[in-house]
């Protein structure tokens, strides 16, 4: 193991991704975009814009700039949040702006961002993302720590003995767990 290695490991189901917080599911999208094969940076955390992540595709005439809000939500995204980006795209010289969520949108935001030609990534899509990764070769993906319950132990003849002072103690090197 090297402990220079700095690389990404992607999370393998959306369920993973559910247990992410806000900026973890930033830096998963951030990844995401650069394993693409995109200039990606993210924004201030602050006075974003309603803008998290921008990529630079490219284009047949060049690039074009895509401004990104990564929302890992369990209830759905509001008109609210999808306004907001709206700023985001003159402040940042945007040609377009996604909205990327582990959820889905109320049927008034999905009003705004196609009002907006704002392009909406929902759960289904992400999932869509993940399998697509999985795909790619050397891409590293986190490995599921799932903790084995272990069985409690259970004093018996083999494994309880006293000590010196009449104390009993279990010698663990004879128990069966």
């Amino acid at each position: 193991m090297n402990i220079f290695d700095f690389s990404y490991e992607f999370p393998s189901t959306i369920e993973e991704l559910d247990k992410f917080n806000g900026k973890e599911f930033e830096i998963f999208s951030f990844k995401f975009f650069q394993e693409l094969g995109y200039s990606t940076r993210m924004t201030d955390d602050t006075n974003d814009k309603g803008i998290d992540l921008i990529v630079k595709m490219p284009i047949e005439q060049g690039t074009k700039n895509v401004g990104i809000q990564a929302k890992r939500w369990k209830s759905k995204v509001g008109a609210d949040e999808v306004r907001s980006m709206l700023d985001g795209r003159e402040h940042y010289s945007l040609n377009e702006i996604w909205i990327v969520t582990t959820s889905d949108l109320t049927s008034a935001a999905k009003t705004t961002a196609m009002n907006n030609k704002i392009e909406i990534i929902n759960r289904d899509r992400v999932k869509i993302f993940l399998e697509e990764l999985k795909k790619r070769e050397n891409v590293k993906f986190r490995q599921n720590k799932s903790i084995k319950k272990q069985s409690p132990v259970i004093p018996t003849s083999e494994n309880l003995e006293k000590d010196d002072n009449d104390l009993f103690f279990i010698d663990l090197k004879n128990c069966v767990v």
